[in-house]
């Protein structure tokens, strides 16, 4: 298990992370970011790793793609970072998305600063 395939185009991610930044500068925030390939099954290390790497000061993630049940069962890439994130972890919903999902920001209480 733990494929590489995309769950989305290069194209796609590429937009959405530069489209994210674009937002974060307008509104007076420093950010920067990348679109990088990972193992689905290792994609929340590949996420830690690279926040550590970067000296991240916050994760921003959506929110898990598998329903309720699913994620109870194998859990998420979201909840894996969220539990081993060293910094501050936002979970935002897509734009125009915000009243069907609920917006969340976590701490990993060891790794804030």
């Amino acid at each position: 298990m733990g494929g590489a395939s995309p769950l989305e185009t290069d194209a796609a991610a590429s937009y959405a992370a530069e489209a994210a930044v674009f937002e974060l500068r307008l509104a007076g925030t420093t950010a920067s970011g990348q679109v990088r390939h990972a193992l689905i099954s290792k994609a929340a290390e590949a996420i830690t790793a690279e926040a550590i790497e970067w000296g991240a000061d916050l994760i921003i993630l959506g929110p898990s793609r598998r329903g309720e049940f699913a994620t109870r069962l194998r859990g998420s890439v979201t909840l894996q970072v969220l539990q081993h994130a060293p910094c501050p972890v936002l979970v935002a919903s897509p734009a125009g998305k915000a009243d069907s999902h609920h917006v969340a920001v976590a701490e990993h209480a060891a790794g804030v600063r």
